[in-house]
């Protein structure tokens, strides 16, 4: 019996693209892809006869699309319709396998293919110059990238590309632009976008050379909704660094942006303008002289700032010359958010407090630019204490144009003009970061400022405010906790429910679970921390605030980009492990001493740091587990799932809690057993 000769893997593959090239050439007259996709229909149901590296490149290399990748589009490529519900059939089956046994018993999981893995070894074969098929291959990446509601496809699309593009940079322009084709069309669809800031982040020297595609979409921004435009732009801050023209072409755009009609619009640039200065180092901050003007070091460019801070920053041997006029200018640009509404100086305060916290150079420019804003909200009274000027935040407008009504409560709107709590928190923190920086600023003036909030905040009440609690029309029941005109500037008359917002950000609501929980803490002396810690009612509301601000991550808008911020990651992870050590572990010993209420909490603050960590860090969830068990190697997951079930084994024994309180917090437990069991992160013999 005679054996075929040994061939190499490179033999192999090449005589693997020569049968794909007549494959190609013998189809392209004879069968259309209808009588193609005829002739594969009947497997479509067994994705795991399809779905391999061989067959995907022939039903590529029989389409007309791989031929015509300039003129046909995916839409209309009946090849690559029938590829994407292969690949759909194929995750539906990972997830019955996944959370069936059942399935798990009658298809053997390894025989299911890894779409990631065959889009990789195929990609390897493009690198190594195996052509015939690129084309159709990038369009698959792109049909799967256009289905409708089919977030896994989307997430296989994104993933492929960015190995693509880091491995064939040469493609990086003709993917860009195919990209931007579909990023305007569908305006609600995120993973256009999320493609792109993936893209940048990866690969930010490749995107950077797509100047012609960069340019377009840069045009565009300002023709869409702002808020969609906050969104897309985000791509752009990694190649702002590294490319002078797209950063100036950059701010030409958010420059007219500030002047825009549209109060989105106006929001755009605000954000684009904070960004930019979050991103801002003197090596990367010089300015292209434009056209046949004189340059950008002018007092027209530096609009607004002083001419004592360009003499003194502006002279040749300042090392930080080129970071310091342009933060100027750019500062000089957002000071005009101070002649506009409520929700564009909100937004201001929270951007430019990004970007000191991610960019410490800015923070004597920055309290230069705020410390006179903040300041004129006080006054000096005539025994010579500091007073808040809320007169000049929050005041009452007539709606009626009768001068009798003028002064009725029931015909007024109350008119909101600023957020002071918002601002203040911006202001706490610009001078916590100047000292623990040490940077060269008088923070006296500022500090003193504060300190007459914290002593003057407990005689603060609605009365005080001048806000009158009389409903807006007099059939209407009356109720205390409502506000009749609305509370934000150019709204409706309508009643609104008189809540104040909670001003603090997670590393506030994690260093205050440090406070109250953790053994020790360099915070206060162990007196302080007892009398607060005794404070039922004030653990509680910690606890609640917690909760509310892990479950509001989720529905952050998309231009925070969280889903890549290390540093959120960090704050939900310790923040869950204090809450997981310090209580849901002791639930019994909390509800033995009367402290149901906090255990109840407690357990909804875990279960809100679980679900927002599976929906936004979704492959960083075994990290977040491991982290918050404590514990060393594989058995993290084991220990978890042991510890809560203890906890509800000893509430089912004789004696356990029965009020309702109770209940609930045994069913918050139950509640995290089931996402704990529901995820991918425990193995199926868990």
């Amino acid at each position: 019996m005679s054996f075929p000769e040994p061939v190499s893997d490179k033999e192999i593959r090449e005589a693997e693209e020569t049968v794909l090239y007549h494959l190609s050439n013998v189809t392209e007259f004879r069968l259309d892809e209808v009588q193609v996709v005829a002739m594969f229909k009947p497997f479509q149901s067994i994705p795991e006869f399809l779905l391999t590296p061989v067959v995907i490149s022939s039903l590529i290399a029989m389409s007309k699309i791989n031929r015509m990748p300039d003129t046909m589009k995916v839409v209309s490529s009946q090849v690559m319709a029938f590829l994407v519900k292969l690949v759909i059939e194929n995750e539906n089956e990972k997830d019955l396998c996944r959370h069936s046994a059942w399935c798990r018993g009658r298809i053997e999981t390894k025989a299911v293919p890894d779409v990631e893995r065959i889009l990789a070894i195929m990609t390897e074969h493009s690198q190594e110059g195996m052509e015939v098929v690129t084309p159709g291959v990038i369009h698959f990446a792109f049909a799967m990238l256009i289905a409708k509601k089919q977030p896994k496809l989307h997430t296989i699309a994104i993933s492929f590309l960015q190995n693509f593009v880091k491995k064939r940079f040469i493609f990086g322009n003709g993917i860009v632009a195919k990209l931007k084709q579909y990023l305007f069309a569908e305006l609600d669809s995120m993973q256009f976008s999320e493609c792109l800031n993936t893209l940048s982040l990866t690969s930010a020297l490749t995107l950077s050379e797509c100047t012609s595609s960069i340019n377009y979409i840069l045009e565009y921004l300002l023709l869409i909704d702002g808020l969609h435009a906050m969104r897309i732009m985000t791509f752009l801050f990694p190649l702002i660094r590294i490319s002078h023209t797209i950063r100036d072409a950059f701010i030409e755009v958010l420059r007219k942006a500030m002047y825009h009609s549209e109060v989105h619009t106006r929001m755009m640039g605000v954000f684009g303008f904070c960004a930019l200065l979050k991103q801002l180092k003197n090596n990367n901050s010089r300015r292209a002289v434009l056209g046949g003007s004189a340059g950008n070091l002018t007092q027209l460019s530096i609009s607004g700032m002083s001419l004592l801070s360009q003499s003194t920053l502006g002279r040749a041997d300042n090392p930080d010359l080129h970071f310091d006029m342009l933060t100027l200018e750019i500062l000089g640009i957002l000071r005009r958010c101070f002649t506009q509404t409520v929700e564009i100086r909100e937004l201001l305060y929270e951007s430019l407090g990004r970007a000191v916290e991610f960019n410490g150079k800015l923070l004597p420019h920055v309290m230069q630019f705020i410390d006179w804003h903040f300041s004129s909200y006080f006054s000096e009274s005539l025994d010579g204490t500091l007073e808040i000027d809320f007169e000049k935040c929050v005041r009452y407008k007539s709606d009626s144009a009768e001068d009798g009504e003028a002064d009725d409560p029931q015909h007024q709107q109350l008119e909101v003009y600023d957020n002071i709590g918002k601002l203040t928190a911006f202001m706490v923190h610009c001078v916590v970061l100047c000292n623990q920086l040490d940077i060269e600023h008088d923070t006296e003036g500022v500090t003193k400022h504060l300190k007459t909030v914290v002593e003057q905040i407990e005689k603060v009440t609605l009365d005080s405010l001048g806000i009158k609690m009389e409903p807006k029309k007099a059939g209407r029941k009356g109720n205390n906790e409502s506000i009749a005109p609305t509370a934000a500037a150019g709204g409706s008359g309508k009643a609104v429910p008189f809540r104040p917002e909670n001003i603090w950000d997670l590393a506030t609501v994690e260093r205050l679970l440090r406070i109250l929980f953790d053994n020790s803490t360099n915070y206060a002396t162990e007196l302080d921390l007892e009398a607060l810690r005794s404070h039922r009612d004030f653990v509680q509301y910690a606890l609640k605030v917690a909760s509310d601000k892990l479950e509001a991550l989720r529905s952050s808008p998309e231009y925070w980009q969280i889903k890549h911020s290390k540093r959120v990651f960090s704050h939900v992870c310790e923040c869950g492990k204090i809450i997981y050590d310090r209580c849901v572990r002791k639930t019994n010993e909390l509800c033995a001493n009367g402290s149901v209420q906090i255990a109840l909490i407690a357990g909804e603050a875990f279960r809100q740091a679980q679900l927002t960590t599976l929906a936004v860090y979704e492959r960083k969830f075994s990290d977040f587990l491991r982290l918050i068990s404590c514990t060393l190697g594989s058995t993290f997951k084991s220990d978890l799932l042991k510890t809560l079930h203890e906890i509800i084994d000893k509430y089912f024994e004789d004696g356990a809690e029965s009020e309702t309180a109770g209940e609930k917090t045994v069913g918050n437990l139950f509640l995290c057993l089931e996402i704990l069991y529901q995820s991918n992160t425990l193995d199926t013999d868990h």
